[in-house]
């Protein structure tokens, strides 16, 4: 009977034991289903989009002059000046800061070693700008300066400005001494203009190096002409002897025109004494 009892004591303390696990097992359960929902809960609010689009366009920048050839001139001898007329436009749609001018140029050398005489240390350049308020020389030197030394043509050129006009000379200095070795000699002249864009809108005034830069370019031939000097003074001789020689008749035409105002002076003073005598004798007579 005592066996029996314990035997139900310990299967009711089992029962028990099992009973209070499950309980638990059951709460931890719960507890992460709680936690689980008030995590997920905290996501679990309105929502609302809404997408917008943005366009970058660049800017072009198009310098463009109005000629491909900038001069073209044959039989250039010294003293001699030429001239010509250029235009440049702004026809993209950013504002240019600057204008440049880079001139190369090469000697073709036909006739007489120049014995390392430069042509261009002969050629003088000078650039007028035409604008609103009038001509202004931008620039007066030799051509050979130029070289690798950039000058600025344009300070501001807005997009749409409109043209803006130049007028170029080139002349050939007579220095007063012997140029004969230039003769047949010719210039290939080449000017690059660059334009440098604006200035960005939040960039200092000195960050123009990774700048857009658009470039166009010109050529021009300058080509020396040709002379016998020889025959030069064969003439100027002759014009001498010319001269001389229509002084010599001048001069023989004037003594002889006065030798004949001087015999017609002659007759004339015996004219008149004949006729003044004459007129004595009538007098005495009446």
């Amino acid at each position: 009977m005592i066996s029996l009892s314990f035997t139900y004591l310990i299967m009711f303390w089992e029962g028990r034991k099992i009973s209070i696990k499950r309980k638990l097992v059951m709460g931890i359960a719960g507890m992460i289903v709680g936690l689980s929902l008030i995590v997920e809960g905290s996501y679990a609010y309105f929502t609302d989009t809404h997408a917008t689009d943005s366009f970058i366009t660049n800017g072009t920048l198009n310098l463009e002059v109005d000629k491909e050839t900038l001069m073209q001139i044959e039989n250039m001898v010294p003293g001699d000046t030429v001239e010509g007329r250029i235009e440049l436009s702004n026809n993209g749609s950013i504002d240019m800061e600057k204008v440049l001018l880079h001139s190369t140029y090469e000697v073709v050398d036909k006739g007489e070693p120049n014995q390392e005489d430069d042509l261009g240390e002969h050629i003088r350049v000078k650039l007028i700008h035409h604008d609103k308020e009038g001509e202004k020389v931008l620039f007066q030197q030799r051509l050979s300066q130029l070289t690798n030394n950039p000058e600025q043509m344009i300070n501001a050129f807005p997009s749409g400005s409109g043209k803006e006009s130049f007028t170029v000379q080139f002349t050939f200095v007579d220095n007063g001494g012997n140029q004969n070795h230039f003769q047949a000699d010719k210039l290939k002249v080449k000017w690059n203009f660059e334009a440098v864009q604006r200035d960005g809108k939040t960039s200092s005034a000195s960050s123009t190096h990774a700048s857009f830069h658009d470039k166009t370019s010109i050529d021009g031939n300058l080509a020396i002409g040709t002379w016998n000097q020889e025959k030069s003074i064969k003439t100027d001789e002759q014009s001498n002897q010319q001269v001389e020689k229509d002084g010599q008749d001048t001069l023989e035409s004037s003594e002889k025109a006065n030798v004949e105002d001087k015999e017609q002076e002659a007759t004339n003073a015996e004219s008149k004494q004949n006729s003044e005598e004459n007129s004595s004798g009538e007098a005495g007579e009446n």
